[in-house]
């Protein structure tokens, strides 16, 4: 599906009611602000030129290119901003076009801003385009925590939070060479925890250039190293209970027990909550949501909620809080933010009403018509009636659609007759 003219004025609409305006951008930037802030596979697929001695890329995502905007005029207000557009990723060295919807909000911090954005991703599908969904919530913010406590280094956290996922991670629990000489039941039990977690997301590829199989090795290898420290112990323990999470539900024992030894990750667990509290006052049915603690995202930016909104499965939209982009762009500035983007192509695509034909047979047609037009209804003048679609006709006592008739000066009745009012 493309961006038609009517699909945008559907869109932008709706956008609109919600308080966000669309904003132009660039198609073009310099390469540097999307390589050294996106997962390695968007990094891999990033579409690069050189331009008098700058390497440029043409713009692969929204999120970055509006932050850099808000960042350059210097707001310190609430923004809402929407975008439709096309972006572009390379392909084996073809340049492949995707047309995306987006919107950012910024300066809304913590749980108002999470709900805003969850519920305006759930209504966009459902209102915008008619299709049931459910909404996949994830917190990165709260695991990150729960590594960062325990000891991990930041390279190694990022690389997790990446959720890498490789077919045949069963076979390297039986390699002899997995890890430096040491305690064995040490070596097994951290290649074994780091392995399970990989395997228990479902993302494409690692971040940073790091394989499943080289985090694997390290786990052993700094098992046996940190043994006495006791810390890659206490990352194994955590990633075993991380996997063995079945949540459904925000407030699931085994989530709550996990985090109840960090005062932080209490705070993030129940800031959680809250959001999800406020996301259905806003709108999205309690049923609907769903806690999903494997749920991972391509870009390596978010920092807090990450969230799907799918319909048969299929994701049509994808988000989440990202405040620390800001920093990453400009040292130094901060701005809570937090978005979600939707490819065209994703979207159902809700029926479309063909226009109305009014005849324009009599002097009063061209009245008609207008008014129609101000009640939202596509209406089309013409000589002819049509192959397929519908028609009125106009004469001194007024008009007739499909057998029914009314006065000129009284058009209720024929735009209930429509079903589009």
């Amino acid at each position: 599906m493309k961006i038609t003219t009517h699909l945008r004025s559907r869109l932008v609409s709706h956008f609109w009611l919600h308080g966000y305006d669309e904003i132009p951008l660039p198609h073009v930037y310099d390469a540097d602000l999307f390589l050294t802030r996106a997962g390695e596979d968007v990094i891999q697929q990033l579409y690069t030129f050189d331009r008098r001695n700058r390497l440029l890329a043409l713009r692969p995502e929204f999120t970055t290119a509006a932050l850099v905007k808000f960042i350059r005029e210097d707001r310190t207000d609430e923004h809402r901003w929407c975008f439709l557009g096309t972006n572009f990723s390379d392909q084996n060295g073809i340049i492949a076009e995707f047309d995306e919807i987006g919107a950012e909000l910024y300066n809304v911090p913590g749980e108002d801003g999470d709900a805003e954005m969850l519920a305006l991703a759930y209504k966009t599908v459902v209102e915008t385009h008619g299709a049931d969904c459910t909404v996949s919530v994830n917190h990165v913010g709260l695991l990150r925590t729960l590594l960062a406590e325990a000891g991990l280094e930041p390279r190694t956290i990022r690389t997790i939070l990446a959720n890498p996922r490789q077919p045949n991670l069963q076979y390297l629990l039986q390699l002899d060479d997995i890890a430096d000489p040491g305690p064995s039941s040490a070596n097994t039990a951290a290649s074994t925890a780091a392995l399970n977690f990989l395997e228990r997301m479902h993302s494409r590829s690692t971040l940073g250039g790091r394989s499943a199989e080289s985090i694997a090795q390290r786990f052993s290898q700094k098992s046996h190293r940190a043994a006495a420290s006791d810390v890659y112990r206490r990352i194994s323990s955590l990633l075993n209970q991380w996997c063995e999470l079945q949540p459904v539900y925000i407030q699931d024992p085994g989530l709550k027990a996990l985090v109840q030894h960090s005062s932080k990750a209490t705070e993030l667990l129940e800031s959680w909550a809250t959001s999800i509290d406020k996301a259905i006052e806003m709108g999205i049915p309690a049923e609907a949501i769903k806690i999903d603690i494997t749920l991972s995202q391509r870009w390596e930016y978010y920092s807090g909620i990450a969230f799907k909104v799918l319909h048969n499965d299929n994701v049509i939209a994808s988000g989440g809080r990202y405040d620390e982009l800001a920093g990453l762009i400009k040292p130094g500035v901060s701005i809570p933010a937090i978005g979600f983007v939707c490819q065209i192509s994703t979207l159902p695509d809700a029926a479309r009403p063909a226009p109305l034909i009014v005849l324009n047979t009599h002097p009063s047609a061209a009245t008609l018509a207008n008014r129609l037009r101000a009640e939202g209804i596509s209406t089309i003048l013409s000589h002819q009636l049509p192959n397929t679609g519908d028609a009125v006709t106009l004469d001194d006592d007024g008009w007739e659609y499909m057998n029914v008739s009314g006065e000129l000066s009284n058009i209720d009745l024929l735009v209930r007759c429509l079903g589009r009012s």
